[in-house]
């Protein structure tokens, strides 16, 4: 959510307005769903951090990652360094 809410401030958004967007059209908490990050989350973040470093892949990218595969599913993403990484995580490109 905060990679997210971040992309689109750079675009000029405020994120409370996006959040609030989110909200009334019923994404959050329906098909969109925010998971907090554990201390394990991040033990595997910081793992993925060796064999994503050369694709450049940010902290909020590796969280996503990260969220995957804990939650065993496919992540999402705009980012076609993803689909060329070599992890148990299916990636799928939305654009």
């Amino acid at each position: 959510m905060a990679e997210v809410l971040s992309k689109l401030t750079e675009l000029g958004k405020e994120p409370e307005d996006v959040s609030d967007e989110l909200q009334r059209r019923g994404f959050l908490g329906g098909t969109l769903a925010v998971f907090p990050l554990t201390s394990d989350d991040a033990v595997v973040m910081a793992k993925l951090y060796r064999r994503t470093k050369a694709h450049g892949l940010s902290l909020g990218d590796r969280a996503c990652l990260g969220l995957a595969l804990r939650l065993g599913v496919r992540a999402l993403t705009t980012d076609g360094a993803w689909s060329r990484l070599k992890i148990a995580v299916k990636v799928e490109l939305i654009r």
